[in-house]
């Protein structure tokens, strides 16, 4: 009973009560952190209620982050010819990959030799039970044949049975090799037609950076000119002056809407009609 009372946190080191976290901040720091916050150690009921008292209402101590924030990415405008393409190109992929699980599906049922396709009570018209039919007849025909002749427990009728095997092993692993070369091109099919969507979304995106890029160098083109000396929007102002007596052909729109070609000169502005 000594023993426990001197290893009691509150007396130990040769005291009447363990040392108060110290911390800069009403000794949060000395509190263990984790992800859910902090937690408070053993023997300190007292201390963590004087803590959790002198937090104020509203503050609260940040749980240790579970790992660095995703890095920000500029995000690029919108454009019309990349979001076609890019939604194109995945609709295409989700077609091209259900059509290959409707083959590779159909392929399973056609052989046979794997999961619940290899059962022959309920596939009997598949490549492997088949030929496990056909085996089963060869050696029904060997047993029929040698039993006739009165040499069913000959060694001639155990060579037959061999023979019949021997062919039936050999034509099993034919199959499961048309069967792995099937099931490869599948698999290739569906790599390629991801390639494809990607490679069309990484060109489309491309040709929206090179958009972009080409919009942020070029003039804004000027589309206003309300009236007399320009500014303000609206249709353009169908009068131009030329200084110095020179005469210049502008191209004004009439109030048909049709573009006409006029004459004007420093005397003063002509307007179209």
């Amino acid at each position: 009973m000594a023993k426990a009372i001197v290893n009691h946190p509150r007396v130990a080191n040769g005291g009447t009560s363990a040392q108060k976290p110290k911390s800069a901040i009403g000794g949060a720091r000395a509190y263990p952190n984790t992800p859910q916050g902090l937690v408070k150690p053993k023997g300190f009921d007292k201390e963590w209620s004087v803590f959790q008292k002198s937090k104020p209402a509203n503050a609260a101590i940040a749980p240790i982050s579970a790992g660095p924030a995703a890095p920000q990415t500029n995000a690029q405008p919108f454009n019309a010819a990349y979001e076609l393409t890019a939604a194109g190109a995945e609709k295409q992929l989700a077609d091209t990959q259900a059509n290959l699980g409707y083959k590779k599906t159909a392929t399973e049922q056609e052989y046979g030799l794997e999961g619940p396709y290899s059962d022959f009570a309920t596939n009997p018209y598949s490549r492997a039970a088949l030929l496990e039919q056909s085996y089963q007849r060869a050696n029904r025909g060997t047993q029929n044949a040698s039993a006739a002749s009165g040499q069913l427990y000959a060694g001639s009728n155990q060579n037959a049975q061999g023979y019949n095997r021997d062919s039936r092993d050999l034509e099993h692993n034919n199959l499961s090799s048309a069967y792995g070369k099937a099931l490869a091109t599948i698999r290739e099919e569906g790599t390629a037609a991801e390639n494809l969507s990607r490679e069309k979304i990484a060109e489309a995106g491309w040709k929206r950076l090179e958009a972009s890029e080409r919009a942020a160098l070029e003039p804004e083109e000027f589309s206003g000119g309300g009236g007399e000396g320009g500014g303000g929007g609206g249709t353009p102002n169908p009068y131009t002056e030329q200084a110095g007596g020179v005469t210049k052909k502008a191209k004004v729109k009439t109030k048909s809407g049709k573009t006409t070609t006029t004459k004007i000169g420093v005397s003063g502005a002509k307007k179209a009609r």
